[in-house]
C-alpha cells in the first residue's frame, strides 16, 4: 500500500492560512448584484472548503477548515485553514460577539 504524502498547497503563517472571496468589493456588495450570484459565491467557497477537507495531509497535525461568511458585507468572507488548536481557539475568542462573529455549526465532521 502506498503511503499518502499529500500536503496542503499553501503556506501557513502563525498556524493559519486564509483566502478572501476573490471578487471585487464593489461587485459583491452592490445592491445590483443578484442574490443568486451572491449565494453562488458563498456556495463555491463551501465547495472549495470541502475539497480542502478531503486533502488530508499525512501528518500528525489537526487541521480545521472554516468558511467565515461576513454578513451583510460579503467582502470580508473567507476560507480559513487552521493548523493545530491554539490559533483556532483564540481566533473565535478574539472575534467573539463584540464583532458579530459566531459559530453557526459545530461538529467533528470534516475535522481531522
Amino acid at each position: 500500500m502506498e503511503e499518502n504524502t499529500m500536503e496542503f498547497p499553501m503556506e501557513f503563517y502563525n498556524d493559519y492560512w486564509h483566502m478572501h472571496l476573490p471578487v471585487a468589493q464593489d461587485f459583491i456588495n452592490s445592491n445590483k448584484t443578484p442574490n443568486k450570484v451572491k449565494r453562488l459565491c458563498i456556495q463555491t467557497l463551501l465547495d472549495r472548503a470541502d475539497h480542502l477537507i478531503r486533502m488530508k495531509p499525512n501528518d500528525k497535525e489537526k487541521y480545521r477548515v472554516v468558511v467565515a461568511v461576513d454578513l451583510p458585507d460579503l467582502w470580508g468572507t473567507q476560507i480559513i485553514v487552521f493548523k493545530g488548536d491554539s490559533y483556532f481557539k483564540n481566533f473565535f475568542n478574539l472575534k467573539g460577539m463584540s464583532t458579530g462573529c459566531f459559530v453557526l455549526l459545530s461538529s467533528t465532521k470534516g475535522l481531522f
